[in-house]
């Protein structure tokens, strides 16, 4: 019996994708049976039961030959006894030949699939070892939803698509992106679904950080204005809302929020 794989190609890998067997060559592969099947006793069972009945067949016609040149009574009694026995012989052989027909029917089809030539057309692969031919269908039904078995046996998880930061402590955050099907992923990175509360508010502080250094003097200023133009305004909002609470010095709280605001951008505009 012979085993196959079915396969793709993957970022370089031969992965497996099922084992159904390529499709059967039928011309092909009954050629081989034919040769194959008269060394088998039902083959050989069957030939000789046919051989004899042709015998048979034969005499029966030769019995008939001889009858239409008989005129001797007792001499054509005798041919009409042998030609019923014949008839008798025929019958029973033609049984035996019917009986038999399931046997050799069966050991054809056997031969068929243990001989079969196959039409093999690309993403399918010949395993010729058994057991590692059962390890692979083994491997293959233990796969996960995000997981790849090549066709050597190893089992790789599919990361493509999959987003990862890494913190490095002279660069900060770097993004990474997997693309490819058996990429590593860095020690040490943390998936995006994985990041804390901490490391989101680093990342996007180190966006915000990016994101301003590549405006030019005046746009970084005329931004910086309008965010001092803000918090002065939300500044005036918040006394009013510490009035209204009935807060001690409502001035001096807005004023003191107003003055924190102020730190936290010129510090990230490095403006003065």
């Amino acid at each position: 019996m012979r085993y196959f794989a079915n396969t793709k190609e993957v970022d370089g890998y031969t992965v497996v994708i099922g084992f159904r067997a390529p499709p059967i060559d039928p011309v092909a592969t009954s050629r081989v049976v034919d040769t194959v099947i008269e060394e088998t006793t039902e083959y050989k069972a069957a030939r000789d039961l046919s051989e004899k009945w042709s015998q048979l067949e034969k005499n029966r016609k030769g019995f008939i030959l001889a009858a239409r040149k008989t005129v001797a009574a007792k001499e054509l009694a005798s041919i009409q006894r042998s030609y019923l026995d014949t008839v008798d012989r025929q019958k029973e052989t033609q049984k035996q030949l019917a009986t038999h027909a399931p046997a050799l029917k069966a050991k054809r089809k056997d031969l068929y699939q243990k001989n079969a030539v196959y039409f093999i057309p690309t993403g399918y692969e010949e395993i010729s070892d058994k057991v590692f031919f059962e390890n692979l269908q083994r491997l293959f039904s233990e796969l996960k939803g995000n997981q790849f078995l090549t066709i050597h046996g190893d089992t790789i998880t599919d990361h493509r698509g999959e987003h990862y930061w890494l913190k490095d402590e002279v660069c900060g955050w770097a993004e990474i992106t997997v693309k490819e099907l058996g990429e590593e992923i860095p020690t040490g990175s943390i998936r995006s679904d994985k990041l804390s509360k901490e490391n989101i508010a680093e990342i996007h502080s180190q966006k915000e950080l990016e994101r301003i250094s590549s405006l030019s003097e005046e746009q970084r200023k005329t931004e910086k204005e309008s965010k001092l133009s803000r918090a002065l305004s939300i500044s005036a909002a918040k006394r009013s809302e510490y009035e209204i609470y009935g807060a001690d010095n409502p001035l001096e709280l807005a004023q003191k929020w107003y003055q924190d605001e102020v730190s936290k951008i010129e510090t990230l505009y490095k403006l003065n």
